[in-house]
């Protein structure tokens, strides 16, 4: 068992009582099982967790923000790009919207694999096949 600081964004500031307690070397159990804790009167608690429903709730909001943000993106002709790399991430850009700030670039960067996963948005690609630039298209793919 493992027990550290949990890692947020950069620009999270972190909560200096709060720990995550990983089973990486687990024989008998399930790997990369972690539980949050949270230090209360000299003592960890495991803090409240969400659940199942609240967690899909969650999930179906920040992916209808993110088909949002990304239909206006289109509709506006700033095409974004599903490589971490690039300069036009598409979570990150859908972070920075105004319509978008409501969730976190981690939040989106789930939200747009599930979304590819569910056929809801696709990566497409146009110019010659030397300089291919990609980028995100909202339904399922020519495929």
């Amino acid at each position: 068992m493992y027990l550290r600081s949990p890692q947020g964004e950069k620009d999270e500031q972190s909560d200096s009582d709060l720990r995550e307690l990983q089973f990486l070397k687990n024989n008998y159990g399930r790997l990369a099982e972690r539980i949050i804790l949270r230090y209360r009167n000299g003592v960890f608690l495991p803090e409240p967790s969400m659940s199942i429903i609240e967690r899909a709730a969650r999930e179906k909001a920040i992916d209808d923000a993110f088909l949002t943000v990304l239909g206006k993106l289109i509709a506006s002709n700033r095409p974004v790009n599903p490589s971490q790399n690039a300069s036009n991430y598409a979570p990150t850009v859908i972070a920075g919207h105004p319509d978008g700030k409501a969730h976190s670039r981690k939040d989106y960067q789930a939200a747009m694999e599930r979304l590819i996963d569910a056929g809801k948005i696709h990566v497409d690609s146009i110019g010659p096949p030397s300089k291919k630039v990609r980028y995100l298209a909202l339904g399922k793919g020519p495929n």
